[in-house]
């Protein structure tokens, strides 16, 4: 995903990292997420929003989090209800896909709590 001007890259086992499209150079960040623990099934696990903002989504766990566009540090996540497959992030709201239940939820950006 590319976001605040870098290449933002997560695998399945909550690793993340942001790679410089001028130089090629790859950084590895600490999410947060717990390592070695799978955090999306077949769907991605990485987003941008609307206004650019960056967001992982870790589908078993039924958590969203915002991610700082610095450096990959969790800035604001929620619990959700339902397990997603997909979403979109607009400037005012979460859109989530279930697509075992074909269920859409909409969930706004401000209902989301503050890390720490």
């Amino acid at each position: 995903m590319l976001a605040g001007g870098r290449l933002w890259v997560a695998d399945r086992l909550g690793w993340l990292a942001w790679i410089d499209i001028t130089t090629g150079k790859r950084t590895e960040v600490d999410s947060g997420f717990p390592k070695g623990d799978t955090i999306v099934d077949s769907g991605q696990s990485l987003f941008v929003g609307s206004d650019g903002s960056l967001w992982a989504l870790d589908q078993p766990a039924q958590v969203v989090s915002q991610l700082d566009l610095t450096d990959g540090t969790v800035i604001a996540s929620y619990q959700l209800k339902y397990r997603p497959s997909n979403m979109v992030a607009t400037a005012t709201d979460l859109i989530f896909v279930n697509y075992y239940d074909d269920r859409v939820t909409v969930l706004p950006r401000s209902a989301l709590e503050p890390a720490g």
